[in-house]
């Protein structure tokens, strides 16, 4: 049975350092860290990533791009031990029915989980596996080469027609009513009332 041996953290720069992934290999999470990064970089966010093996501070990323104050990173300081259930409830596994020797990482985050299944598929090794998501021992999602594609053939596809606005007017009175019809002045009562 494999042990989730890296556990990785971020921290916004003013922020403190909160859990965010666990893996078993050194290369799964340095691939996270390096999808995780470039995500960061498009949406202009300063995010410190450290990646621990058991309880020592092994890497640290991003932190020399920081030009501001940071705040104090408890784990990485040695204020407070990592947790032992640190990343939960959602696991990526090799295999269909939940095993727990055949999880591989674990994710704070479903949308994180998916990030690290798509840069496992951007590797190009030529295994074409099938990843699993599973929140406790439940089957979220199954996600494999074609899926990935095909959601990306998608958002490729759509991207064009998502800035187009188009008005259309509706042939009725959508004005809203502010009362009965009483309550409303007529033209007549209008000229009746200057005179």
């Amino acid at each position: 049975m494999k042990l989730i041996q890296y556990k990785i953290t971020k921290q916004f720069a003013k922020e403190k350092e909160t859990p965010l992934a666990e893996f078993i290999s050194l290369r799964d999470s340095e691939l996270f860290i390096a999808a995780k990064s470039s995500d960061d970089e498009s949406k202009s966010s300063k995010i410190i990533y450290r990646i621990y093996d058991h309880e020592k501070l092994l890497r640290e990323y991003n932190k020399e791009k920081i030009n501001i104050q940071i705040g104090r990173a408890q784990y990485a300081q040695g204020d407070l031990d990592l947790p032992h259930y640190f990343a939960e409830p959602f696991r990526v596994l090799s295999n269909r029915l939940y095993d727990a020797s055949a999880v591989i990482a674990k994710f704070n985050t479903i949308d994180d989980a998916k990030i690290f299944i798509e840069t496992k598929f951007a590797e190009n090794k030529p295994d074409a596996r099938t990843y699993y998501i599973f929140n406790d021992k439940q089957l979220i999602e199954q996600m494999d080469k074609s899926h990935i594609d095909l959601n990306k053939s998608q958002s490729q596809g759509g991207q064009g027609k998502e800035n187009k606005q188009v008005f259309r007017p509706t042939p009725f009175n959508v004005a809203p009513r502010l009362g009965p019809s009483k309550w409303l002045v007529d033209e007549k009562d209008d000229d009746e009332n200057q005179k």
